[in-house]
């Protein structure tokens, strides 16, 4: 298994705070003000805090709905490039040009030949955003044969809920 980066999940108090008053000013600009069913300010904030201290070059995100993580992501990182996949686009309601969208799983892409032809990217500069509802022990043996260093699985919920396995 893969070591998990504490550098990714150490705030000090001062960098929390920081964070928050970034944060709340950019969620007010937010396109969607109700998200049923996707995001929400949680959620969203510690998508910020991960994205503030791993400042990817690359985001590939699974899973849109309706798109404000997408719209979240390209706010918060203006400078990376952003890849985001899904097997319906039925809900979604924001999109972007600077965004590269695929309507398949992630699972699916070549991302060797990817890597290959964009070596400003690799698995230090990447962060893999999933909020797919897909059961986590299927991902389990693409990750650990992939070169996805930086997971962030947003689909956890408590043991008696949700829709799908997550890791706890």
């Amino acid at each position: 298994m893969k070591n998990i980066d504490k550098k990714i999940i150490d705030f000090t108090t001062e960098e929390k705070i920081n964070f928050m008053n970034e944060f709340l000013s950019l969620y007010k600009k937010r396109p969607i003000k109700d998200n049923e069913g996707g995001m929400k300010i949680p959620h969203l904030f510690n998508l910020y805090l991960v994205l503030k201290k791993l400042k990817p070059k690359l985001i590939v995100e699974s899973g849109i709905w309706h798109g404000q993580g997408t719209w979240f992501l390209e706010t918060a990182c203006p400078d990376s490039k952003i890849i985001s996949f899904d097997i319906q686009f039925d809900s979604l309601r924001y999109t972007s040009d600077k965004v590269q969208y695929h309507k398949h799983d992630f699972t699916e892409y070549d991302w060797v030949d990817f890597f290959k032809k964009n070596p400003k990217y690799n698995s230090e500069n990447t962060l893999l955003f999933l909020d797919d509802h897909v059961n986590f022990n299927t991902r389990i043996e693409f990750l650990l044969n992939s070169n996805f260093k930086y997971v962030l699985d947003e689909d956890n919920y408590p043991s008696n809920q949700g829709d799908c396995i997550t890791p706890k």
